[in-house]
């Protein structure tokens, strides 16, 4: 086959996404991220997470569907079955190997994107709002607090109040919502990672 000829079939398109969504999920959640966190202060690493995760979520599951809207089947390639497109991915035949996955991925990205990104976002504003309310109470001078609602830098690191013992009720509670959206914002990712990584091996087994 001419290889511009590769530019028309949608085996050429699916393939190219899934390797895309693969590099991306892989580069951001383990290269990316554990870099920053090691490179730049709390407050900044806050910063650029809010800043990046709404975006890569939304990409993870606009890649998602288009993967479902690609399937080949099998009359342009015999790595996969049934029909093209839609059609394809809820073939009887293909349920476990195509539906399932790319149902998960989809659902999983989108209730990272629309849900649990989102309000984690918002939990961790409050919890910089109460830290710099609460530093102001304690004694802090006036430009000092000014400083802090301006520029979250200057909060106190999180765990270093937490020894101090003088974490309130409130930030304690803000606290404990902040990590369980983001761990479970964390685990709905891996399981979309590892759900990719699936459907690659079910494409790969097929070659073999």
């Amino acid at each position: 086959m001419p290889l511009l000829a590769l530019f028309a079939q949608m085996a050429f398109y699916h393939l190219f996404l899934l390797a895309f969504l693969l590099g991306a999920q892989i580069y951001q959640s383990f290269f990316a991220n554990i870099t920053a966190s090691n490179a730049i202060t709390r407050a900044q690493f806050g910063i650029l997470q809010a800043a990046i995760w709404p975006m890569y979520f939304k990409l993870q599951m606009v890649v998602s569907v288009l993967l479902a809207l690609t399937y080949p089947g099998h009359g342009e390639a015999t790595l996969f079955r049934g029909s093209t497109s839609l059609q394809g991915v809820f073939d009887e035949g293909n349920c476990l190997t195509v539906m399932l996955p790319l149902m998960m991925m989809i659902v999983s990205s989108a209730t990272n994107a629309f849900v649990l990104v989102p309000t984690t976002i918002r939990i961790m504003w409050k919890m910089h709002v109460e830290s710099a309310r609460e530093d102001k109470l304690r004694g802090n001078t006036e430009s000092q607090s000014q400083e802090e609602k301006n520029n979250f830098e200057s909060v106190r690191d999180r765990k270093a109040v937490e020894k101090e013992g003088l974490k309130s009720p409130e930030l304690k509670a803000l606290t404990s919502k902040f990590l369980y959206f983001h761990l479970t914002s964390y685990a709905c990712n891996l399981a979309t990672i590892a759900t990719s990584i699936c459907y690659a091996m079910f494409i790969a087994e097929r070659c073999l």
